[in-house]
C-alpha cells in the first residue's frame, strides 16, 4: 500500500513513486490524504473516493489504540528528541533538594520500589523524590535492581524520560541509560540512541547505553536477547 500525505498538487510526485515501485512490488492500494480527506489514485478505479471522502483521523480505531499505548505523532525529529534534553529550570530545583535527599536513611531497594510504584499511578515525582532516585541509582546494586524492573511499560518511559529531562549532571548517566534501555524495549530506536547521548557524555562506557546502541545499530530487536 502507497499512501502520500500533502497538498492535491502533490499528487503527481506519488503517481511518479507507484510507476518506479509496481514494476517490482505488487501494490493493493495507493491514495493521497490531503485537507481531512482521502483520494484513490488506483489507475482506473471508479470508487466514491477517486473524488475524495472526508474523514476524521482522530476517530479511528488506530488512533485510539495509539493514543492507549502512548504512541503519538510528533510535529518534528527535534521535538521528539526534545524528550531528552535538560530541562535547567527543573534541574535547578533537584539540585536544591540534594541537601535534604542525602539526610534520608531508608533500606536503599525498599525506596527504589516505593518510588517506582508512585511511577506506577503516573504520580510524577517531586524534586526531593527526584533527587533522591538519583542518589540511590549511584549504587551498583540500585542500578541493577532498577534495569530488571525496567521493560516496555509506558509509565516507565514517561518517568526515566522524565528524569533524564530533571536531573543534572552528573547524576543523569543512570537514569539515561535506563530511558534508553525501556525506549529500545518499546521500539523507539531514535529516542532510545537519543538517551543514550546524554549517558554518554557523563559515562561513555555505561554496559546497558553500550548494549542499546549496538542493538540498534546491528537491529536487532529486544526478543533476539532477552527470550520470552
Amino acid at each position: 500500500m502507497i499512501v502520500g500525505y500533502g497538498p492535491l498538487t502533490a499528487t503527481g510526485t506519488v503517481t511518479a513513486l507507484i510507476d518506479d515501485v509496481d514494476p517490482h512490488i505488487h501494490i493493493s492500494y495507493t491514495c493521497m490524504v490531503s485537507a481531512g480527506s482521502y483520494y484513490c489514485l488506483d489507475r482506473g478505479c471508479t470508487c466514491k473516493a477517486t473524488t475524495g471522502i472526508r474523514f476524521d483521523p482522530r476517530a479511528t480505531e488506530t488512533a485510539a489504540h495509539a493514543t492507549v499505548v502512548g504512541e503519538v505523532a510528533w510535529p518534528s525529529r527535534s521535538d521528539l528528541l526534545a524528550l531528552t534534553e535538560p530541562d535547567l529550570d527543573a534541574q535547578a530545583r533537584v539540585r536544591a533538594a540534594f541537601h535534604d535527599a542525602r539526610r534520608i536513611e531508608r533500606p536503599e531497594l525498599v525506596e527504589l520500589d516505593k518510588l517506582l510504584e508512585r511511577a506506577t499511578l503516573d504520580q510524577r515525582l517531586t524534586d526531593l523524590e527526584t533527587a533522591r532516585l538519583a542518589l540511590l541509582l549511584r549504587r551498583r546494586p540500585v542500578r541493577e535492581a532498577a534495569r530488571l524492573r525496567t521493560s516496555d511499560h509506558m509509565w516507565q518511559r514517561n518517568l526515566w524520560l522524565d528524569l533524564t529531562r530533571r536531573i543534572p549532571e552528573p547524576y543523569v548517566a543512570a537514569p539515561a541509560a535506563l530511558a534508553s534501555w525501556c525506549c529500545w524495549m518499546r521500539g523507539e530506536s531514535t529516542l532510545a540512541l537519543a538517551a543514550a547521548r546524554r549517558t554518554a557524555a557523563v559515562d561513555p562506557q555505561n554496559p546497558i547505553t553500550t548494549v542499546v546502541v549496538a542493538a540498534v545499530l546491528s537491529k536487532l530487536r529486544p526478543t533476539d536477547l532477552i527470550p520470552g
